[in-house]
């Protein structure tokens, strides 16, 4: 059974010397009504692995430190039945979050591994596996709730303690094949049990990266994916309109 709200272990990460990204996670947690324990965002020094298992990641290094970042909190869970919300410091959280939740918690009945809060997809037409699902997504039977096979939405979601190590170890196989921590879920997402909120309640604001150079600009995905990746509340967003192309298939 997908949890309560309350019985969520949530963790943000965050780098140091990103006070104002903490400020601006504290607010979000305050107006979501949710509290989280703060994760010390690790760097590329924190790496002690085999240098080939980063070379793809090395354009920018920091990405190693956001990748060792996500799978430390996914350990605060393993071998449990709890769950655990990983959030990045910029997210950004709708108004109605807990009812969202809520929903989540009284419709959604499948297995899951992940469950993506963000709706970060390609909807018409798929990109990531176009020549092998040919889709990126399906809707199941449950209304906002989508299977997902090319998300990369890491800046909320959800993850289940009794799969975790399982993840952790298809992680760690994808590792020298991946760009990044989100870029190692896209590849990972068809083999297993990936949902997603739709339309999203965690977004992105826009502002300076420590990972890439300048500033990252999350919100052109508005545009260039569609309006089901956010909706700050949920009757913002037409879902029985929507032109979901991909069709039903659970």
């Amino acid at each position: 059974m997908f949890p309560k709200p309350d019985d969520i272990q949530w963790w943000y990460i965050n780098l140091d010397h990103r006070a104002d990204r903490r400020q601006h996670i504290a607010k979000e947690l305050t107006k979501a009504g949710i509290q989280a324990q703060r994760f010390p965002a690790l760097r590329f020094s924190d790496y002690k692995g085999r240098p080939e298992n980063i070379r793809l990641m090395m354009q920018t290094p920091n990405t190693v430190g956001n990748w060792l970042s996500h799978l430390a909190v996914w350990e605060k869970v393993r071998g449990t039945d709890d769950v655990v919300g990983v959030l990045e410091d910029d997210a950004l959280l709708c108004e109605d979050f807990r009812e969202r939740l809520q929903y989540i918690h009284e419709h959604f009945d499948k297995a899951w591994d992940i469950f993506y809060l963000g709706a970060t997809y390609h909807v018409n037409p798929p990109v990531w596996h176009k020549d092998t699902l040919g889709r990126d997504f399906e809707q199941t039977d449950i209304k906002y709730i989508h299977r997902v096979y090319g998300a990369f939405s890491n800046q909320g979601y959800l993850v289940n303690g009794r799969y975790v190590e399982f993840l952790l170890n298809a992680m760690d196989e994808k590792m020298p094949q991946s760009r990044g921590s989100d870029h190692a879920m896209i590849m990972l997402q068809p083999t297993i049990q990936c949902y997603s909120f739709t339309p999203g309640m965690v977004f992105q604001i826009d502002g300076p990266s420590d990972i890439g150079q300048g500033v990252t600009v999350f919100s052109h995905f508005l545009k260039t994916l569609g309006p089901h990746v956010w909706a700050n509340r949920l009757e913002d967003f037409q879902y029985d309109s929507y032109e979901w192309a991909e069709g039903r298939r659970e």
